[in-house]
C-alpha cells in the first residue's frame, strides 16, 4: 500500500467537491465516505478504506476522473488483488461512459462533471 498515493487520492477528492456544489446530498455522502476512509486509515486499514470508498462510489454512481482512478490504483501498490483490479476497471469504464455523456448535447448543465479534478496533488 502506498500511503502517500492513498492520502493524495483522498485530498484530490476533497479538493474537487466544490465542482459539484449544486448536489448537496451527494456532497454530504462523499464527505462522510472520505471521513470514514480517514478513520480506517488511522487504524492502519488503508487498503480496506480504499476498497470501501471505491465500492461505495460505484454503488451510487459517483464518477471519478482518470487522474483520481490512477491515484487509487497507485495507492494499492504493485500487488492488486483481482477484486481491486475489478474495482479500478469498473471506475475506468464509468469514467469512459461519463466522458461520452458530457459530449452529448444537453448534458453540460446536468451535473455530469466527475468528482475528482484532473489536477493531481503533488
Amino acid at each position: 500500500m502506498n500511503i502517500q498515493k492513498f492520502d493524495a487520492f483522498l485530498k484530490n477528492i476533497e479538493e474537487s467537491l466544490g465542482l459539484r456544489a449544486e448536489q448537496v446530498t451527494e456532497l454530504h455522502f462523499i464527505r462522510q465516505e472520505v471521513e470514514e476512509a480517514r478513520r480506517l486509515s488511522q487504524l492502519g486499514e488503508r487498503r480496506i478504506a480504499l476498497e470501501n470508498l471505491l465500492e461505495n462510489f460505484l454503488e451510487v454512481s459517483v464518477p471519478l476522473r482518470k487522474s483520481a482512478i490512477d491515484l487509487a490504483e497507485d495507492a494499492f501498490g504493485t500487488r492488486l488483488s483481482s477484486y481491486e483490479k475489478k474495482l479500478i476497471h469498473l471506475h475506468r469504464m464509468q469514467a469512459l461512459q461519463n466522458s461520452a455523456d458530457r459530449n452529448t448535447i444537453g448534458t453540460e448543465n446536468r451535473g455530469t462533471e466527475p468528482v475528482c479534478s484532473d489536477k493531481t496533488p503533488q
